[in-house]
């Protein structure tokens, strides 16, 4: 997704110039990526969740446990917003949202950054579960989709025009909230923009729960 194909040449060689990601190639990406951030595909089963009891005396969490907002007990909603979170914060690198900027500049039919960011929206804040624990799972996801939003339309290490796509991306999702049936998470991401729009400089954006330490498992370091 706003990717380059090329190589280091040197004098004499034949590889070929340099290339934007072929579409076909971005919009395959992309379709992977998005189930990366689907409750249904991410979710731990409910059938599963007995095996996560809360630990015994004597046997606290790690920094290899997953963190969550319930205490003792196990978070799964949590522990799913915190995986999607990996994905949403590479898709929303500033640096592939100015790439996105200059290849639709250059070529009109190539991938933009309004068009990546409204296939996001449309897949995670307007995608609906019957399963009323997916839609929990969903919701945790959606509000951080609406945080790296925000996030990068207040960036400034990037292309402004960049900021200018999101702010518009902003203004229509608030109108797309607005016209739906009341929903109370709805209504609060409609807060949320309100207040980010009133006052950008104080506005601070959610964070998820910090992702547990990987390899090497099992192992302190010293820490």
């Amino acid at each position: 997704i706003g990717g380059l194909e090329y190589n280091y040449s040197v004098k004499g060689s034949n590889f070929p110039e340099m290339n934007t990601v072929s579409l076909t190639a971005q919009n395959n990406a992309l379709s992977a990526m998005l189930r990366t951030i689907d409750a249904a595909e991410i979710a731990i089963p409910a059938s599963k969740l007995s095996l996560f009891p809360p630990r015994s005396i004597g046997y606290e969490k790690t920094r290899e446990s997953f963190k969550g907002y319930t205490g003792t007990a196990f978070d799964p909603i949590a522990a799913a917003q915190t995986a999607a979170d990996q994905s949403l914060g590479l898709l929303f690198h500033p640096e592939r949202a100015s790439r996105l900027i200059q290849q639709k500049s250059l070529d009109k039919d190539q991938m933009g950054l309004d068009q990546l960011l409204a296939t996001i929206i449309d897949n995670t804040i307007f995608n609906d579960h019957k399963d009323p624990y997916i839609q929990s799972v969903q919701k945790a996801i959606n509000y951080r989709v609406l945080d790296h939003l925000i996030t990068l339309g207040s960036t400034s290490d990037t292309n402004p025009e960049v900021n200018a796509v999101c702010h518009a991306r902003l203004k229509t999702l608030r109108n797309q909230l607005t016209s739906k049936k009341i929903d109370e998470d709805y209504e609060e991401m409609v807060r949320r923009i309100d207040r980010y729009f009133k006052d950008p400089d104080k506005y601070e954006a959610g964070m998820s729960p910090k992702i547990p330490d990987g390899s090497p498992i099992g192992m302190n370091c010293g820490l």
